[in-house]
């Protein structure tokens, strides 16, 4: 289907496969490469049983520690040879392996891939090294304020649940073993729960040919397999109340620092609400990029930020909206006043014609350059795929922008982004910056490995 961008997107064939793993495969780009990616909607951390968290991401992690025939330094050889780039992701809704190579190197390649994900082979010394790792990796996150600003802010969205960590346990990561790793690879990687997605100039037909020949011999879990997750939903924590009639500040406490990391978020519009498109045009004006109201308000006319920006961040099971500054401690008071007028104006007024219309060509212009690679067209998939969308998402993704009216986008504004009801979370020097912080809400004092102070 064209769209008045006159941007015609790709169709996909599918099949589903003996094992019941869906392949889809779709025509795009000009060069001889190919974008795949494998995805398994129970892998990702609200999946993870009590008491581990963290277990898929160490399942990911190790993953690359061999393979049932390949040694981890095999394994890193034949990926070099073939110049293909993997990246393997696990997520709170998902884990998500993508791959990217030339065209000719297609049937070796997902053989190759095939192994990694569903024949893993790691040895215990392995294991030690990627916990290892990924224990050096929190500490340094650690020392990142704008990191554990994320931290704290999910934590004070999303309570136990899991979407409210960032990190694994590590206490949980210190005793993982291989037996715990197992476990959860034979629950979440079963191929009956995977769909293979692939985009490239490789005409469809052959394309599909060869993810069947690749993986049609698959048939369940390769190794005696221990009961998946049972049911629709995960058994994690309950999401806590959304604090819909309350402020709350937080404050984690950096000695000295000279500049604040700042974010101001609350629970928002579902993916798949039907004002989601509005509020993503509302969104562009507000703090979608330097052209932004946020931007030049905070930044360009007063000086008081580094930067200033605002997203929606849709998960399966909820959704936020954050607004995020970077200043220096001494501006931090005018600046997170200023925000919050800013804030409080957009939600009650909304966007201007002027800037309502700029919004709108801006995000059906950049759509389409987003999609000239088969990596990007690849992302789409993923994201329509896990979030239930229609086939059409992205078919008509530009016609319904433009349809966004101004009022439209205004009231999405309202509902979506008012400062009323919001976390705020700072990082920095607390004699600087803990009087303003008192006065949006009730504050917490937390040192930066989330040890509550008072």
């Amino acid at each position: 289907m064209t769209g008045r961008s006159g941007f015609r997107l790709p169709r996909y064939d599918e099949c589903v496969l003996g094992s019941g793993m869906r392949i889809r495969a779709s025509r795009w780009g000009s060069r001889p490469t190919a974008a795949i990616a494998v995805v398994f909607p129970r892998g990702g951390s609200i999946w993870e049983p009590a008491g581990s968290l963290g277990i898929s991401e160490i399942t990911v992690e190790s993953l690359l520690g061999g393979t049932a025939s390949r040694t981890a330094q095999e394994l890193a050889e034949t990926l070099d040879d073939l110049a293909a780039l993997l990246d393997l992701s696990a997520g709170f809704d998902s884990t998500v392996a993508r791959f990217y190579l030339l065209e000719p190197d297609l049937r070796e390649g997902l053989e190759l891939l095939s192994e990694l994900l569903f024949s893993p082979g790691c040895p215990e010394s392995e294991l030690e090294k990627v916990k290892s790792r990924m224990q050096d990796a929190i500490e340094s996150q650690r020392s990142d304020p704008d990191f554990v600003v994320q931290e704290r802010m999910v934590a004070a969205l999303y309570g136990d649940h899991a979407y409210g960590h960032l990190l694994p346990d590590p206490d949980f990561l210190a005793r993982a073993t291989l037996d715990d790793v197992t476990s959860f690879h034979r629950a979440a990687f079963d191929p009956s729960e995977a769909t293979v997605i692939l985009s490239g100039q490789i005409p469809t037909e052959r394309a599909m040919e060869t993810l069947r020949r690749v993986f049609e011999p698959l048939r369940g879990p390769t190794t005696p397999s221990l009961p998946g997750p049972p049911g629709a939903e995960a058994p994690a924590a309950p999401l806590p109340p959304d604090p819909k009639t309350s402020r709350e500040a937080h404050l984690i406490e950096r000695p000295e620092s000279v500049q604040t990391s700042l974010a101001l978020a609350r629970r928002s519009v579902p993916r798949k609400a039907p004002d989601y498109v509005a509020a993503v045009v509302a969104n562009q004006v507000l703090g979608g990029g330097p052209s932004s109201r946020l931007f030049a308000r905070l930044r360009e006319e007063r000086g008081l930020t580094y930067g200033a920006f605002s997203t929606f961040t849709s998960r399966l099971r909820a959704s936020h909206f954050m607004a995020s500054i970077d200043c220096a401690t001494e501006k931090t008071p005018a600046a997170l006043s200023l925000l919050i007028e800013i804030l409080e104006e957009f939600a009650a007024s909304g966007p201007t014609p002027e800037e309502h219309e700029k919004a709108r060509n801006f995000l059906t212009g950049s759509f389409v350059l987003a999609r000239e690679t088969p990596g990007g067209i690849l992302q789409d998939e993923i994201t329509r795929f896990l979030h239930g969308l229609p086939e059409d998402e992205w078919e008509t993704w530009c016609d319904r922008v433009q349809a966004v009216t101004r009022d439209e986008a205004r009231q999405a504004a309202e509902r979506h982004m008012s400062p009323g009801s919001a976390v705020l979370v700072a990082a920095g020097d607390r004699a600087g910056i803990e009087a303003s912080l008192r006065e949006f809400g009730p504050l917490t004092i937390w040192d930066p490995r989330g040890t509550r102070l008072e």
